[in-house]
């Protein structure tokens, strides 16, 4: 019989060296590198096609709206204007009362910011958080449109310093309305009271994603012809 002393084998427990912990972090960085970037683009991309798709509705908002009044609702004329007891001056929020061709008004995905120079005069569509819609005058007595309709017209179609001056009349007069919103850089390029250095209100863009996702440029569609993209 075998009397000696029986050891059990010892088992060796290993760690992760400095090293090998070093490369794993380097390995989760570069991944996170990869995929954080992809991430905010999917993200931006899903917004502006929100936002197309919401300038979709309101278009069918307004269009059914025409039919039943024979005209445009009045323009975004600001706060002041949206408090007056004319319920003419509301905006497209004829579009949701008392008829109901919205809903109700899109909430925008965007840091929407419209108005004067002034900070206390904004447009009613940054209290809504909403898209800014501008409609043409019918008349030269039309006072409840937003005159600066023309001139965002050309600023968006073509500059006004480039454009043949026969090309402009048909440019200021054509269509009946537009729709904008601030696009992924959350600046209205239309702002005379907080412009880019270098920047005028007259160079105007529409965005275009091939730009880059995140880019200069407002996401604007119009009664008479495509805006950002695709036929909106």
């Amino acid at each position: 019989m075998f009397h000696g002393n029986l050891k059990k084998p010892v088992s060796k427990r290993f760690g992760f060296t400095l090293i090998e912990l070093l490369i794993v972090v380097a390995i989760i960085a570069i991944l996170a590198a990869i995929a954080v970037p992809n991430f905010l683009e999917a993200q931006t991309r899903a917004k502006v096609s929100r936002t197309l798709a919401d300038m979709r509705t309101m278009r069918t908002a307004l269009e059914s709206y025409v039919i039943d009044n024979n005209r445009y609702p009045e323009t975004d004329q600001g706060v002041a204007a949206a408090a007056s007891p004319s319920p003419r001056k509301l905006s497209f929020l004829r579009l949701t009362t008392p008829i109901s061709y919205l809903s109700s008004i899109p909430s925008s995905p965007w840091k929407e910011n419209y108005g004067t120079a002034n900070p206390s005069d904004p447009k009613l569509a940054s209290l809504l958080k909403s898209y800014l819609y501008v409609r043409k005058k019918l008349l030269h007595t039309d006072a409840n449109s937003d005159p600066n309709y023309m001139a965002d017209r050309v600023a968006y179609i073509g500059n006004s310093n480039l454009i043949n001056p026969l090309e402009r009349p048909g440019i200021e007069n054509g269509g009946e309305w537009l729709l904008k919103s601030v696009g992924p850089d959350n600046f209205d390029d239309r702002s005379t009271g907080s412009a880019r250095a270098g920047w005028s209100a007259l160079n105007a863009r529409v965005y275009d994603p091939t730009n880059g996702t995140v880019s200069y440029g407002d996401i604007v569609t119009f009664s008479d012809k495509s805006g950002t993209g695709k036929n909106q």
